[in-house]
């Protein structure tokens, strides 16, 4: 998936402009972790920038669609995968959100739970 496709899903499901902003915001904050935690000695890692870019794009896709607890981002990630989106990522959407009980184990995870705040 290219970075244009992410923001095209975004563009047809979001209507919020300040949603738009917090998931700008979010794929920005994303972007510039991935440069932080690329240019250490200490840490691999182990995804390209571009992906941990779509996640945050595509992270809150879904919130104006299924706002509850009980379908986002659960339902979203029904529809990333009917579009193809990668299993690790839309995994790291998922544990984004406390209540999906999924566990943020890779590096991209832990930082999409923490700057989506």
């Amino acid at each position: 998936m290219t970075r244009d496709q992410a923001w095209e899903i975004v563009k047809a499901k979001v209507k919020n402009e300040n949603l738009r902003k917090h998931i700008l915001a979010v794929e920005a904050s994303m972007a510039k972790y991935w440069e932080y935690f690329a240019s250490s000695s200490k840490l691999k890692v182990q995804s390209p920038k571009l992906e941990w870019e779509i996640v945050g794009l595509l992270h809150d896709f879904d919130w104006e669609i299924h706002p509850t607890l009980d379908e986002h981002p659960q339902k979203g990630e029904k529809i990333l995968a009917d579009l193809g989106v990668a299993e690790h990522l839309r995994r790291a959407i998922l544990s984004h959100a406390e209540h999906t009980g999924v566990a943020r184990i890779t590096l991209m995870e832990k930082t999409l739970f923490a700057v989506d705040e």
